[in-house]
């Protein structure tokens, strides 16, 4: 099994993508998740979820930007 540590880049099958920081196979750290129909996310995780600041961007260009708990 692959062990995914430090940076590096995911893409699943259904054309979603992560790049940023890895920990024990989860985000961990900074990074920017994208999906395939245009919502994008860059800042920190934490096992996986949205922890700490970022930018949550929606294909028509609004955006939030704030401090999330528990991916929310």
């Amino acid at each position: 099994m692959n062990n995914l540590e430090g940076h590096g880049k995911y893409l699943w099958g259904d054309n979603k993508s992560y790049e940023g920081q890895w920990k024990n196979n989860k985000m961990n750290g900074k990074g920017s998740f994208k999906w395939k129909d245009g919502r994008e996310y860059v800042g920190d995780y934490l096992n996986d979820v949205k922890e700490g600041y970022g930018t949550f961007t929606w294909p028509d260009n609004r955006k939030h930007s704030g401090y999330w708990k528990n991916g929310k």
